[in-house]
C-alpha cells in the first residue's frame, strides 16, 4: 500500500481537501479492500504537505490521512455514503459486499 503524497501550494489544507474529496475517497476505495484483509492495524493513504506558512508562524503543515482497523466500519460507512453521492452504484455494491464479509 503506497502513500500518495501531495504538496499544496495555492490553497489551505481544508480548501484542498474539499476540492479533492473525490480523489481522497478514490484512494480510500483503492486501499480499503486489501487493508481489510491485512494484519496491519492502520495504514496511511495520503500525506499532504503545506509549506505556504499563511499564519507566518514559521511552521509547515504535514497531514496524514489514515485508516485503522479500530474505525474500519465507520470508514466503510462514510465511503459508501460518498459513492452514493457520486452515483457510483457498482462501487457501492462492492463496498456493501466488503461490509457484509466483515460481519459474517
Amino acid at each position: 500500500m503506497k502513500i500518495e503524497r501531495v504538496i499544496i501550494t495555492n490553497s489551505s489544507v481544508l480548501e484542498w481537501a474539499l476540492e479533492n474529496d473525490r480523489k481522497i475517497n478514490d484512494l480510500l476505495y483503492n486501499t480499503i479492500f486489501d487493508f481489510s484483509k491485512s494484519d496491519k492495524k492502520s495504514v496511511t493513504l495520503l500525506r499532504l504537505y503545506s509549506f505556504s506558512d499563511k499564519d507566518q508562524d514559521g511552521t509547515d503543515v504535514v497531514i496524514d490521512f489514515k485508516i485503522s482497523k479500530k474505525e474500519l466500519f465507520e470508514t466503510i460507512d462514510k465511503l459508501l455514503k460518498a459513492y452514493e453521492r457520486y452515483e457510483e452504484y457498482e462501487k457501492c455494491a462492492e463496498i456493501l459486499k466488503l461490509q457484509k464479509s466483515l460481519v459474517d
